[in-house]
């Protein structure tokens, strides 16, 4: 989510660092992979992860963004995926990071 905060440019830069560990048999790992969920989360605005750190864990992150509409942090929230399906994820508590999150930017 702080990745799809940054120019094209910055992001490009990030991404020629390389190296990023592959955690499980879903994590993310290419440059070409790794954009395409930077845009799809700036986007979509909220980013997913579906056991890509940890087998057994879903998350949801969403950005907070400062009163110019900058990226400043992002929020989220991980669970067990025998407890939250993907879409109850995005159904149950999207919105309620997204009332957060806006919340929080009003303040900073």
């Amino acid at each position: 989510m702080l990745l799809a905060g940054l120019g094209e440019d910055e992001v490009a830069a990030y991404l020629t660092l390389g190296g990023w560990p592959k955690r499980t048999v879903h994590t993310l790992v290419t440059a070409e992979e790794i954009a395409e969920a930077v845009r799809a989360a700036g986007a979509d605005g909220f980013a997913t992860s579906d056991e890509e750190l940890e087998l057994g864990m879903r998350a949801i992150a969403v950005p907070v963004r400062d009163a110019r509409g900058r990226t400043v942090a992002a929020m989220s929230v991980s669970t067990s995926t025998a407890r939250v399906s993907s879409d109850e994820l995005r159904d149950r508590f999207l919105p309620v990071l997204l009332e957060h999150s806006a919340r929080l930017g009003r303040n900073l």
